[in-house]
Formats: structure tokens, sequence, C-alpha cells
């Protein structure tokens, strides 16, 4: 298989047509021969990432985040966010980036964020007229917020989650976004949601969203993501045949004390 067929196949669970306009998906770096034979998936194109997957013998890299996000001014190796680039043409291999096209898929992020948590009758969050939809909101049987919280934190392998709201309230609907929802926080309420989980929530929105009467579990960006690579990893091999490898995401959060 070549980059473009692998591109191809990947259009059926995250399709360059559901990214947002502002992304960067797709095939965004291409080896000279173009050829794919062994895959490493993984969250972040970083150096050391590169570095792992073509020392575990792949010749292509599928990450959630872009290699390439803002525009780049010159080609720098000692620039950190440049340095993969480097690495890659280094050991020619090639990169596709499944950002929001995964996000948005049926099967993306959040869809299975909130399977892997036990939510039933799963619904998007917010409706558009791109892919399935933005978030995740569902339903699970009767428990206190804080008993969701460390299953959220247990099944995801999160370093911590932060409570905001009574953490002995009784919930049964609950909304998620991976990454960085927490300006979604009334689209939540108003599908109904008695929780939000995400990452990077600012201060006055807690605030707001409290009060409200949605409780908030507040979790690390990365971290929350990653848990949803593994279906990725697993979409990328049934969909291409091919060898591949679910790369661990180094730890990035920082030391919690």
């Amino acid at each position: 298989m070549n980059i473009d067929g692998l591109s191809r196949v990947m259009e059926e669970v995250a399709s360059l047509a559901w990214a947002e306009d502002w992304d960067n998906c797709g095939v965004l770096l291409r080896s000279r021969s173009g050829n794919v034979d062994h895959i490493a998936v993984a969250l972040d194109p970083t150096a050391e990432i590169v570095r792992s997957a073509s020392s575990a013998g792949c010749d292509c890299l599928v990450t959630h985040h872009p290699l390439i996000f803002s525009p780049l001014r010159r080609l720098d190796p000692s620039i950190p966010s440049n340095a993969a680039v480097f690495e890659l043409i280094e050991r020619d291999m090639s990169i596709l980036c499944c950002h929001t096209s995964w996000d948005n898929s049926p099967v993306g992020t959040n869809v299975s964020l909130a399977n892997s948590i036990g939510l039933g009758s799963v619904e998007p969050m917010l409706f558009e007229n791109r892919g399935w939809g933005i978030g995740a909101v569902g339903n699970l049987e009767s428990r206190s917020f804080r008993t969701l919280a460390l299953s959220a934190k247990d099944r995801w392998r999160l370093s911590f989650a932060r409570l905001h709201g009574d953490p002995d309230r009784t919930v049964s609907k609950v909304a998620l976004c991976g990454g960085s929802g927490g300006s979604l926080w009334r689209d939540a309420l108003a599908a109904g949601a008695e929780v939000y989980i995400t990452a990077d929530v600012k201060y006055h929105d807690v605030q707001d969203a409290v009060a409200s009467g949605l409780s908030v579990l507040e979790v690390d960006h990365g971290e929350m993501e990653w848990a949803s690579m593994g279906d990725l990893a697993a979409h990328v091999g049934r969909l291409s045949g091919l060898d591949t490898l679910l790369l661990e995401r180094p730890s990035c959060s920082g030391e919690l004390v």
C-alpha cells in the first residue's frame, strides 16, 4: 500500500470532509516512495515519537494532532515544532494526521470515550453539518459524580480528575468533549447533561457552568484524547491490512505535587 491508498481507506472512519475548516488533516508529509508497509499510531507527532516509530520498523505515522498546524515561516531543526518534520524526512517516513476528522467521526474520539465509560444511547452533544457532530452525550446507571469521576480516571488512565460541583450529586446523563471543550459547556447543558467531562476549562466558564446546574469534570487534554487512540489504531490496522503499532504517549502533563 502507498500513503494515498491509506488516506483513501481512512475516509471510512476519519473523512477529510468531517474536518473543521481551521484544521489541517490528511497526508502532511510524504516519503520519497510513498510506500507504506508498517504503521505506527500516536497522539502527537513529536520528534521522540518519530524516532520511536522508526526504531520499531515503521515507515508511516498516523497521529491525532497535526504535524503542521500554524503556518511554517521557516524550517529550523532547533525549533521544537519543526524537529519532527526533520526527523520524518531524515527517516524517509510519511505521516497522516486525523485530528477533527477523527473527533467528528461516528466512531471517533468522543464516541470511543463515551463507550469506554459505559454511556448508552450515545448521540452528538452538538449537531453540525459535517460528520457525526461535536462531543457526545449519553446515559448511564445512576451513580454519584465522584464515582463517575473515579471510573473515568481509571478507564482513561488519567493522572487527575478535578470535580467542579457537588461530588455526591447523583447523575445519570453525561456529556463529554475530548480536548479543549470548555467553551461548549452551554451545549452540554442544553443537551440535558448533568455532568460535562472535558479539558482546558477556563475559570469563569466553570463558575458559570456550576451555577447553572452543570457539574464539570476537568481532565488533562492529551490524556483524555489518548484514551481513544486504541480504537484509532484498530481501525488503521483493519482498513489497511498492515501491521499497526500503537505508541504509548510520553507523559507531558507535569508532575502533580
